[in-house]
């Protein structure tokens, strides 16, 4: 692509007034990639860095990668105005988000890739590849019959929120963990989320999204003290089983390649790898 003539006049952080520049960037990009999570795009105009390049009037180009959880900063957006150079004006960006990251202390960065122009650059700006993210599937028409498990596994309730969000953070390591925050707007955008009990304690939960071609399990956390006893399993059963008899065919999951206890579950419950992988990208700022 082509870079226009006029030069880059202004890199700065975005503002809630720039939302109807951004928006139509967000449509119209020569090169985009967004990474929303579980916040609306727009909510992430307030966090930073949110930064825009300017070339005279016209917005040429965002780059955002607000630190959620705190210690690191995923890639959220990254866009370029049809007519200018994607490497220059995503680069310049980069270095002003990695510049501000630095001063508020963040020293991780981690980018989930789904566009391969976005791979070439990421050398450039001292990113390596680490795991890849893996899709698999489930039918859901052939289930296996509920476990003996020590977990009571019931619906969550809003007042559950606190404690989901402490056996998310025991469970997952930098870059996987989720802020409270994170947590809670992801309970409450799921379609179907449930918890593991044992004793009347939160040991462990699961979050399923719904859409037109089925569902898909975006969460699934036990506490360490708790794995290895069977709590992950009677979690994706009862789930299964609740999308079995709601006629919701197929369920899908992510995991991580180099998770082999996730990759050995999920195919034991009958879920078999799509071949659809993402390449993860990260680096330390300093």
């Amino acid at each position: 692509m082509a870079a226009m003539a006029a030069p880059l006049t202004a890199i700065r952080p975005a503002t809630l007034a720039d939302w109807d520049s951004i928006q139509p960037l967000l449509k119209d990009a020569g090169y985009l990639h967004t990474h929303y999570d579980w916040h609306k795009p727009r909510a992430w105009l307030l966090r930073h860095p949110f930064m825009l390049a300017w070339s005279g009037g016209r917005l040429a180009g965002i780059l955002a990668a607000p630190p959620d959880p705190p210690d690191v900063a995923w890639l959220r957006f990254a866009g370029v105005a049809a007519g200018f150079s994607g490497p220059k004006v995503l680069g310049e960006l980069w270095a002003a988000c990695r510049m501000e990251l630095l001063a508020a202390g963040v020293q991780r960065s981690a980018i989930l890739t789904t566009n391969s122009y976005l791979d070439e650059l990421l050398p450039q700006w001292g990113f390596a590849a680490s795991e890849e993210v893996l899709v698999l599937t489930h039918n859901t028409k052939v289930i296996e019959q509920p476990l003996n498990s020590a977990a009571l596994i019931r619906r969550a309730r809003p007042e559950d929120c606190a404690a989901v969000a402490a056996v998310d953070w025991a469970a997952f390591d930098t870059p996987w963990r989720h802020s409270p925050g994170m947590v809670a707007a992801a309970m409450a955008q799921a379609s179907y989320v449930t918890v593991a009990l044992v004793d009347g304690t939160i040991v462990g939960h699961q979050f399923t999204t719904e859409g037109r071609t089925g569902a898909h399990m975006a969460r699934l956390a036990v506490h360490p003290n708790w794995q290895g006893k069977h709590i992950g399993r009677a979690l994706v059963n009862h789930m299964l089983r609740h999308y079995a008899e709601s006629g919701v065919s197929p369920v899908g999951v992510n995991t991580q390649s180099n998770n082999a206890a996730s990759l050995a579950l999920y195919r034991a419950l009958g879920f078999t790898l799509t071949g659809e992988g993402y390449q993860v990208w990260q680096r330390w700022l300093a």
